[in-house]
């Protein structure tokens, strides 16, 4: 909860407890008038949220009470009312979970030296159709979003929104999801570290580009902690919104391209290897575009700013998959990480030419034995021979992956699938289901150490102890 949440439901626990006790008019009023300051400053300096509508009824509720019962405290001093004195803890704690429930969180302040810019690019590839639409004409349109290390922003100024589109998300997000869209509307309060189109810092003449590549579905905002994490450490980190395979997107037109139903089965390894040359071409495009830029941006940002010989990739899912597919076709990129991604797509052949890293979740016995039924198997739209292929060519391609020296496998014990996203910034509810052994603060702590450490080895040529030795329980650091 922020502050003046919180202390609208404490001033509302303080008045019951004035109520309860003391009775007495002068500190009622006092207490009334407490509960309806703290809630002015919550209106003006925060804005309302849905989740907090319970603690308005309460506060409403309860001020109303106190009006009118304010002649009668002689009678009330005698018999205490029923409902305040024992229903109200239990209406307290209603009002309290919603909004502990679905926070208005905050992304960490990032560690490096640099402040954060931010900018976002629509991109349009005049010479790719777009397969998910029914018009022909149209072409593949890509969102991404730019950060990058910034000069020191001025006392004040804005910083950027988590989700600028966050009301034209919650309508496709209801359809697709069947979630409420007025549930999505509170994230209109959560706020970034990244000032919109900051200077970029002069601190050096050029800085290296790490590309990231979302899962599926994602967007390009669903990882921001850690895009400003390498953005602060003076890297330039642009995410790549694929529509029609992100969870929405919304063009700057107010276009939305929802996310397709035109997917493989969970694992029709041909299907997902036809589709990941999608992501690849697109990651193509885009490192085409950063080129442009540095040539030449019109907006003034990047020219002669990117180092063009230190380029990275960086995926996590389905978007680690095309991380490796892009390294393997795309030589502009000096180096790359997986983030617990299926390694969809062609095998690689005597393993990748670049430094790569592949970092993923412990996997519990249980589930690595369990074998799916055929019951099982119908229900995801696959047969038993396309499961024995995937079953067994997964591990083939894995080991496949690793040829040059200097590949690292990097397991993370106590974390999920999604800790290598702000997924479970959005609410304690979503650890709490997935059991989570560590923390989310402390997943993200130690998987951008590794990050970090990677990209200024192969990319800054710098190397870091971390990759030969972990200091971190949680962690088993292979080199391949």
């Amino acid at each position: 909860m922020r502050l003046f949440e919180t202390m609208l439901l404490v001033s509302n626990v303080l008045a019951w407890i004035v109520d309860s006790w003391f009775r007495r008019r002068a500190v009622g009023l006092a207490s009334c008038v407490a509960v309806i300051g703290t809630g002015l400053l919550h209106f003006i300096f925060e804005g309302y949220r849905w989740q907090m509508i319970p603690l308005y009824g309460l506060t409403a509720g309860y001020m109303l009470y106190l009006f009118v019962n304010d002649r009668r405290y002689k009678e009330r001093r005698k018999r205490p009312h029923f409902i305040w004195r024992f229903l109200l803890p239990f209406f307290l704690a209603i009002s309290a979970a919603l909004p502990i429930l679905f926070p208005v969180f905050n992304i960490d302040s990032p560690s490096g030296p640099y402040s954060v810019g931010t900018v976002n690019y629509h991109w349009i590839d005049a010479s790719r159709e777009e397969i998910l639409t029914d018009t022909p004409e149209d072409r593949r349109e890509l969102l991404v979003q730019l950060w990058y290390p910034a000069q020191k922003a001025d006392q004040g100024s804005a910083k950027e929104l988590y989700i600028p589109e966050y009301r034209q998300i919650g309508q496709p997000l209801q359809k697709e999801y069947g979630i409420p869209a007025i549930m999505t509307y509170y994230l209109r309060h959560v706020q970034t570290n990244s000032f919109a189109m900051a200077p970029l810092s002069t601190e050096l003449a050029e800085y290296p580009l790490i590309v990231f590549s979302h899962g599926l579905p994602g967007a390009r905002f669903t990882s921001t902690a850690q895009m400003e994490e390498l953005a602060s450490h003076g890297y330039l980190v642009a995410a790549i919104q694929h529509p029609y395979y992100a969870m929405t997107t919304v063009f700057p037109d107010h276009r939305i391209a929802p996310k397709t139903n035109k997917l493989p089965s969970v694992i029709d390894m041909d299907g997902w290897d036809r589709l990941i040359e999608v992501w690849v071409k697109d990651a193509k495009f885009v490192l085409d575009q950063f080129e442009r830029l540095d040539k030449q941006d019109p907006q003034g940002l990047l020219t002669g700013k990117i180092n063009t010989d230190q380029i990275g990739m960086l995926g996590h899912s389905f978007g680690g998959a095309a991380t490796i597919q892009t390294l393997y076709a795309d030589q502009r990129l000096k180096a790359g990480i997986n983030m617990d991604g299926t390694p969809f797509g062609k095998t690689i052949v005597n393993g990748l030419k670049q430094p790569f890293m592949q970092m993923k979740t412990e996997v519990e016995e249980t589930s690595k034995n369990a074998e799916p039924n055929e019951q099982q198997l119908a229900k995801i739209g696959v047969n038993k021979q396309t499961y024995d292929k995937y079953k067994t060519e997964i591990p083939v391609r894995n080991r496949a992956l690793f040829g040059n020296g200097s590949g690292y496998e990097v397991t993370i014990r106590g974390i999920k699938h999604m800790s290598f996203t702000d997924y479970y910034l959005w609410s304690p509810g979503l650890r709490l289901m997935d059991g989570l052994r560590l923390s989310p603060k402390q997943a993200r702590y130690v998987i951008n150490r590794y990050v970090l450490a990677f990209f200024d080895t192969y990319l800054k040529q710098k190397p870091s102890a971390l990759l030969d030795a972990t200091p971190f329980k949680e962690v088993t650091i292979e080199k391949k």
